[in-house]
């Protein structure tokens, strides 16, 4: 675990009792100009103000040491990529959506067609690739279904990569790698 800094402070952020606030980071994700990080928080212990094992999806502008905004995963876990531009953050956590970095606001969602796992956007950001279940489910960020699903065979996704020109995507399914 690690103690929550305030950007600047010389102290960690302390819960009403004064002590400081322990916390879990979960995942992390930098944008590709490094001017952003999005990191998801999960809470071991009641401190009085979260519920215990709570997670959070919190994004940072590392330019002028701010938070932009956060997010309430509800309990799930989150995997979030960034676009290739850095203006878009692709996000799981009991539902797939896409948001606006700067603002946090919310530019497509869809709920959860099942298990949601790691994604990651094409070279030029018009397609994100989500592990689904034994699947993988490509999707427009301005979709509310995926424009293609495919099914693999043997252990379920857990990691996929476009090519630099976008039109291969390498699963990983278990032991194999199948190249689509």
């Amino acid at each position: 675990s690690i103690r929550e800094w305030q950007p600047l402070a010389k102290e960690p952020k302390k819960t009403d009792k004064g002590d400081p606030i322990e916390i879990q980071i979960y995942n992390a994700c930098f944008s590709p100009d490094g001017k952003s990080l999005a990191v998801e928080k999960w809470w071991t212990s009641d401190q009085g103000f979260r519920r215990s094992g709570a997670t959070m999806t919190v994004v940072f502008d590392l330019e002028v040491q701010k938070e932009l905004w956060r997010e309430d995963a509800k309990g799930s876990s989150c995997d979030f990529a960034f676009s290739p531009d850095g203006k878009r953050l692709a996000m799981t956590g009991g539902r797939f959506s896409v948001r606006d970095v700067g603002t946090g606001r919310q530019l497509a969602a869809a709920p959860s067609p099942g298990w949601i796992g790691y994604l990651s956007f094409s070279p030029k950001g018009e397609t994100v690739a989500i592990h689904i279940g034994r699947g993988v489910a490509l999707w427009s960020p301005n979709e509310k279904t995926p424009i293609r699903e495919i099914s693999l065979h043997g252990n379920a996704a857990t990691n996929a990569v476009f090519s630099p020109d976008g039109k291969r995507l390498a699963v990983n399914s278990g032991l194999t790698f199948q190249v689509l």
